[in-house]
């Protein structure tokens, strides 16, 4: 049985002003990336049929740094970070008021990083963009790759998504671009 239209509402947040020079409308690429993402996942129990809200904030290494390390005990920049509300203490009593959209979470992604890592790993900048919004989604979601199982799982599912959008296994060894 499909499943009902799904209500997204992604609000964007551009720290770093080199997000602004990619050439694309940055609200409408994670409108695409987040809502395809989450229409091709398994929602947890009641989110199905309730309108949802995400917050992707497109940052630099210098402000994921710090979250990173405040949070995870990390103290490295890295590629993107999500911060799940179903995790929350107040998540079943948000679940409860289902006259009101979810907040699912926030998802950042750091521009220095995000560039670092496609010219290391030969991936078109905005393939590898669309990987780690993905990635960012589906943790909001609940999942992981904490163990073999999870990561196999999560990686199929997000392979599945990109190739939706004519993005390659970004976990392929031989992926190149020109």
């Amino acid at each position: 049985m499909p499943r009902p239209s799904l209500y997204v509402d992604i609000d964007l947040v551009v720290n770093h002003p080199a997000w602004e020079d990619t050439g694309i409308d940055l609200k409408s690429f994670a409108d695409e990336v987040v809502g395809l993402t989450l229409a091709m996942a398994d929602l947890p129990e009641g989110l199905s049929e309730r309108g949802l809200e995400i917050c992707v904030v497109l940052t630099d290494d210098s402000e994921i740094h710090s979250l990173n390390r405040d949070y995870r005990g990390m103290d490295k920049p890295t590629n993107v970070l999500s911060f799940a509300n179903l995790d929350s203490d107040s998540a079943n009593e948000e679940l409860a008021q289902d006259d009101m959209p979810f907040f699912l979470g926030d998802i950042i992604i750091a521009w220095e990083t995000m560039q670092r890592e496609a010219l290391e790993q030969h991936k078109e900048f905005l393939a590898h963009l669309r990987h780690m919004m993905v990635h960012g989604a589906l943790h909001l979601l609940g999942y992981n790759h904490m163990d073999d199982e999870e990561a196999s799982e999560m990686e199929g599912l997000e392979i599945k998504i990109l190739e939706k959008m004519n993005v390659e296994n970004p976990y392929a060894e031989d992926q190149f671009v020109a």
